[in-house]
């Protein structure tokens, strides 16, 4: 199963303020369902308070859930080894809120452009099935016709009224068949796989990514306790193939080098942030460097979103005005002449 990066955010929220008031895991987990709304996260809760009871620990009994991932498991199992849950909690929190603002980015990115375009496809379709046709017939009355290229523009908007259904279905069913075909052969979801290698957003997906993982390990890091099985875990995060196979080198080479030599040779990050993941570990202060550039690649987000909006509006709006611009004198020469020769 699988719920929002928000709800997991609150649940590690309000489970944190319990513990840290000294109530035990099986009551906090029995006070905030009565407060949630979610009927089956709510059930899925109330089964793992239930084996908390009988002695299972708290990392057992979310791995028995469908609900939470490896990641958040591992870093469970860390926060009751090293009695510092309460800390894990928070940060698992902040994690997941951090998550869900990155996905809301993402969402208003992508659905920005298409609510555009949908209404540059309205505003076209209506001159050119409305206003030309009305136009037409205005000056056929006055004895002439259209321009031949209104008159090309027109008669190939009628083809499209007659079969453009059919068209698009056709059209629509090839793209699908292959886009199905090509996620399923890298065995990814459809929409993570265009995200993943469009050639609009394939930097973005990897910068994304990129993010995801250091703010995983930034928590790793923090909680005082790493290993290899907790850096194989990171990859649960990602969606990115190619992030991905870095993480599990990543991961592999922790076992004979440390972990900054390990993300230098990963080739993960640029020369210039493995210069000073390099300083930082001579230094002692790995954590905070890797902290630093979590958010250098947060930013590196956020900024890659805005210059895709800022790029695809204008792109979007002179293609529209184009369109326009050229229907308008398609339907205006001909009005043109005929008030010329009155």
């Amino acid at each position: 199963m699988k719920i929002s990066n928000y709800e997991l955010a609150l649940f590690f929220k309000q489970l944190a303020m319990t513990y840290q008031a000294s109530i035990g895991l099986d009551s906090g987990i029995a006070v905030i369902c009565e407060e949630l709304e979610n009927k089956a996260f709510k059930e899925e809760l109330l089964a793992i308070k239930a084996k908390i009871s009988i002695d299972y620990s708290f990392y057992n009994a979310l791995l028995e859930s469908d609900y939470f991932d490896k990641y958040s498991c591992e870093l469970i199992k860390i926060g009751e080894n090293t009695g510092y849950l309460d800390i894990i909690l928070a940060s698992l929190s902040d994690y997941y809120f951090h998550l869900d603002k990155l996905q809301h980015r993402l969402k208003e990115t992508l659905t920005y452009p298409l609510l555009l375009f949908a209404v540059m496809l309205m505003i076209m379709l209506l001159l050119i099935l409305k206003i030309l046709p009305i136009f037409k017939q205005v000056l056929n009355s006055l004895g002439t016709d259209i321009s031949y290229s209104a008159y090309i523009i027109f008669n190939f908007t009628s083809l499209l009224v007659q079969y453009g259904l059919y068209i698009f279905l056709i059209i629509l069913i090839i793209l699908l068949a292959y886009w199905i075909y090509m996620a399923k052969k890298a065995n990814e979801n459809y929409f993570v796989y265009w995200f993943n290698h469009s050639i609009i957003t394939k930097n973005l997906s990897k910068n994304y990514a990129i993010s995801k993982y250091l703010s995983g390990m930034d928590l790793l890091l923090k909680s005082g306790f790493y290993d290899k099985i907790s850096l194989l875990n990171l990859q649960e995060l990602l969606n990115n193939p190619l992030i991905k196979v870095k993480a599990k080198q990543i991961a592999n080479d922790s076992d004979d080098k440390n972990l900054a030599q390990a993300i230098m040779a990963s080739d993960l990050l640029t020369k210039s942030y493995n210069k000073m993941l390099a300083i930082a570990f001579k230094t002692g202060r790995l954590a905070e460097m890797v902290h630093f550039i979590s958010q250098e690649y947060d930013k590196n987000v956020d900024q890659a979103i805005n210059r895709f909006i800022n790029r695809i509006e204008p792109v979007l709006i002179i293609i529209c005005v184009v369109i326009v611009t050229i229907i308008l004198l398609a339907i205006l020469m001909p009005l043109l002449s005929v008030m010329v020769s009155l």
